[in-house]
């Protein structure tokens, strides 16, 4: 009997978006050799800051409509708990971004929703998902 490789859950990360997928390797991907270029264009520069293999532990949360799209479940999500990337940089958690969104007087889903650029015709964002 061979033994089946497992896929490994990876995170392409930057301050503002958390891109999850699986892989297959010891080592995490390549992010150019994966992402499209919808993907590639969702961060500033065309490539997240890190990527690295999700931490056993580690929650990850999304406001959404539903946690698929067409392409199967969607891969956009954010931590639930703010985080150090390996660059030194800050991921706020859902606190942190519960506190901004106050110190502006509006609701959590609306202050993510101009943050991550997500319109209502994309995602109605009617539901926090662990």
């Amino acid at each position: 009997m061979s033994a089946i490789p497992l896929r490994r859950p990876a995170l392409a990360v930057s301050k503002r978006r958390v891109l999850a997928f699986f892989h297959m390797n010891s080592r995490p991907p390549d992010f150019g050799t994966i992402a499209d270029n919808d993907t590639r264009n969702a961060f500033l520069t065309g490539r997240p800051e890190v990527v690295q293999w999700l931490e056993p532990g580690i929650k990850l949360f999304k406001w959404t409509k539903s946690i698929t799209n067409p392409r199967g479940i969607s891969p956009w999500w954010q931590f639930l708990e703010a985080r150090r990337l390996a660059t030194g940089a800050n991921v706020p958690g859902v606190r942190e971004l519960q506190t901004y969104a106050s110190r502006l007087g509006v609701h959590d889903r609306d202050y993510n929703r101009t943050r991550l650029a997500v319109n209502e015709q994309w995602n109605k964002m009617t539901q926090a998902v662990l």
